[in-house]
C-alpha cells in the first residue's frame, strides 16, 4: 500500500493507497469540516485512461446512482460522486477489516475457516441481496437490482464482526426495456450457467454467486476454475459440483444441502430470493452459535501477527509466574499437591476450531490430561510423614482429618489461576463465558470453594483443550494443545474423468487457490 498524505481529490484528503483493479483505484482517505470535524473514508476513482472512455464514465456514474440508493447495514455505504479535472470518483463507507478472499489465502496452509464462518457471511451477503433485489424507486416501482459480481473479493469482513458487500460497478437495473442482460460482464468463476450460455437472466444469478462463494468458504479453493477462461465457461456451464462435505467433512449435512440447491443449475431448483436463502442459512447459523463475536475473534487472531507468531508449534513453552500471594492453607505449610487427572473436549465433525465449540457436546472425545482435584489415596507426590513419627499412625491419621477439616474451613475468598500453554496466545474461556479472558499466558482470579470451574483453551491450527480447576487454592497450569488432524478427502471425493468438466473445487494453484484468470 503506498501511502500519500498530502494529495487530495476534490474535499478529500488521500491517505493510503489500498488497491488498484483493472478500470479504477481505491484509496483510504479523509474528509475535514468546520470545528474539527474528521471522518474516514474511501475514494475511489477511474483509471486516467478509462476517464477518456464515454462508455466506462456512464457505466462509473451508474454504479453511483445505483449505490446511493443503497442504505443497508450489509452494504457498503456511498456517501458522495465526483468529478475534478477530468477525474471521476466514488466516495464511500471505509471498512476497517479485510475481505474474504484475503482471508482465505490466510487459511491457504491450514485448512478452509469453520463452517460457521461461511454461513454467517454468506446469510449477511443474502440480506443484502435481498434489500437491492427487492428495492424500489421513488413511484414504487421495483428497479430489479443485479449485482452482477459477488464474490469473495467483493465480500468485506470487518473487525467489528460486520459483513459488507461492495462493488455494484456492474450491476444492472433491469427496470428499462433497453436494458440487455445478455451482456457479460463479471468474473467468469461465479457466473451462473444461463448467464455464460447467452440466456436471459434475472437476479437469481446472484444466489447462485453466493452459493459458489459459499462452497469456496467451505473448501477453501475455487470452485468454477479451469486452465483458462473457455475452460471456466464450460465448467460454469456444466455446473457439475461436489458437496462441500466430500472435501471437507466439517461441513455439517444442513449447510451441503444448502449449497447444492444455491448451486442448482437450473434457475427454478434454486432459491427464488435472498430473504429465503438467508432464513436458510439462519438456522445452521444459530445451530453452530454464530455471530459477529466470533468472526471478530477469529478475525483478530487470523490477522493479528504477535497472534499468529505465538501459534508456532515450535515456539517454547511460556513461563508462568503467580502474580498473588499464598493461600492460608501455604502459610500454614500445608501445601496441597494435585494429582493428574482426565480431561475432555470436543472433537466436532462441523467445525475445525470454532471458539466456543464445548456448547456443542454431541461428539465429545478425550483430548488430553488435566489436573483433578486430589484425593488421600490417590496422590503419589504427597508429602510423606516424618520418619520420626511413623509409629504414631492411628494419631497421625486422626491429626491429618483434622487438619483437612481446618484446610476446608479456611478455604480463601478467591484464588488464582495461572494458566500456560504450548502454543502460547491461546484463548481462554472461563466457565461458559461468551467472551474470553485473554491469551495465555494468563492469569486470572476464581471464587474459592470446593466448586469446579470448566476452561477451555482454543488456538487456530489446534484442538480445543477442556479442563477443570478447583477453587480450592491458587493453581498453576501448564497445558499442550494438539495440532489439528485434517482427514484426506475420501477416495471416493477425488476427481474422476467425465465425458463433461467437472467444477474445480479441488484444483488450482497450491500457493494462491484464488487466483484470477
Amino acid at each position: 500500500m503506498s501511502r500519500v498524505g498530502t494529495a487530495s481529490l476534490g474535499e478529500y484528503q488521500l491517505l493510503e493507497k489500498l488497491g488498484q483493479g483493472g478500470m479504477a483505484e481505491v484509496w483510504k482517505a479523509r474528509a475535514t469540516g468546520p470545528a474539527g470535524f474528521s471522518r474516514v473514508l474511501v475514494v475511489k476513482r477511474i483509471l486516467p485512461h478509462f476517464a477518456a472512455d464515454p462508455a466506462f464514465v456512464k457505466m462509473f456514474v451508474s454504479e453511483a446512482r445505483i449505490t446511493a440508493r443503497l442504505m443497508h447495514a450489509n452494504i457498503v455505504q456511498v456517501f458522495g460522486f465526483g468529478e475534478e479535472g477530468g477525474e471521476y470518483f466514488l466516495a464511500m463507507e471505509y471498512v476497517d477489516g479485510r475481505d474474504l478472499v484475503t482471508t482465505l489465502r490466510r487459511f491457504v496452509a491450514k485448512g478452509p475457516p469453520p463452517p460457521g464462518l461461511a454461513a454467517f457471511a454468506v446469510r449477511e451477503v443474502c440480506r443484502a441481496l435481498a434489500y437491492a433485489h427487492a428495492l424500489t424507486d421513488d413511484d414504487g416501482r421495483a428497479l430489479k437490482i443485479i449485482h452482477r459480481d459477488v464474490s469473495p473479493g467483493n465480500v468485506m469482513l470487518g473487525f467489528s464482526g460486520g459483513v459488507k458487500l461492495l462493488d455494484f460497478g456492474v450491476a444492472k437495473v433491469l427496470a428499462g426495456e433497453h436494458t440487455n442482460t445478455r451482456t457479460l460482464r463479471g468474473k467468469y468463476g461465479y457466473m451462473a450457467p444461463e448467464q455464460v450460455s447467452g440466456q436471459a437472466f434475472d437476479h437469481r444469478v446472484d444466489l447462485f454467486a453466493a452459493g459458489v462463494v459459499l462452497h469456496e468458504t467451505l473448501v477453501g479453493r475455487r470452485l468454477f476454475f479451469g486452465q483458462n477462461q473457455f475452460d471456466t465457461v464450460a465448467l460454469v456451464r456444466a455446473a457439475r459440483v461436489e458437496r462441500p462435505s466430500k472435501l471437507n467433512p466439517d461441513v455439517p449435512p444442513a449447510l451441503d444441502a444448502i449449497c447444492m440447491k444455491a448451486l442448482a443449475r437450473d434457475p427454478d431448483e434454486r432459491y427464488q430470493s435472498g430473504a429465503e436463502m438467508a432464513m436458510a442459512l439462519d438456522e445452521v447459523v444459530h445451530a453452530l452459535r454464530w455471530g459477529p463475536e466470533r468472526l471478530a475473534e477469529i478475525l483478530r487472531v487470523t490477522f493479528d501477527e504477535a497472534a499468529t507468531r505465538s501459534i508456532d508449534p515450535h515456539a517454547q513453552p511460556p513461563t508462568v509466574i503467580s502474580t498473588q500471594p499464598p493461600t492460608a492453607a501455604r502459610r500454614r505449610g500445608r501445601t496441597l499437591k494435585l494429582a493428574s487427572g482426565a480431561t475432555f473436549a470436543l472433537a466436532l465433525a462441523s467445525t475445525a476450531w470454532l471458539v466456543h465449540r464445548h456448547r456443542l457436546r454431541q461428539n465429545a472425545a478425550p483430548i488430553a490430561a488435566a489436573p483433578a482435584a486430589p484425593t488421600p489415596a490417590a496422590n503419589p507426590i504427597a508429602a510423606a510423614p516424618p520418619v520420626e513419627k511413623a509409629a504414631a499412625t492411628s494419631e497421625k491419621s486422626a491429626a491429618s482429618e483434622k487438619s483437612a477439616a481446618v484446610v476446608e474451613e479456611a478455604a480463601p475468598s478467591t484464588v488464582t489461576v495461572n494458566v500456560a500453554s504450548v502454543p502460547s496466545g491461546a484463548l481462554v474461556f472461563v466457565g461458559g463465558e461468551k467472551r474470553a479472558r485473554g491469551k495465555t499466558p494468563l492469569a486470572f482470579t476464581l471464587p474459592g470453594g470446593d466448586a469446579k470451574t470448566r476452561l477451555e483453551l482454543v488456538a487456530p491450527r489446534f484442538q480445543p483443550l477442556i479442563t477443570e480447576v478447583s477453587g480450592a487454592n491458587d493453581t498453576q497450569l501448564r497445558l499442550a494443545l494438539q495440532p489439528l488432524r485434517r482427514e484426506p478427502p475420501p477416495k471416493s471425493a477425488a476427481a474422476p474423468k467425465p465425458k463433461r468438466p467437472v467444477a474445480a473445487a479441488a484444483r488450482g494453484d497450491l500457493a494462491d487457490p484464488f487466483k484470477r484468470h
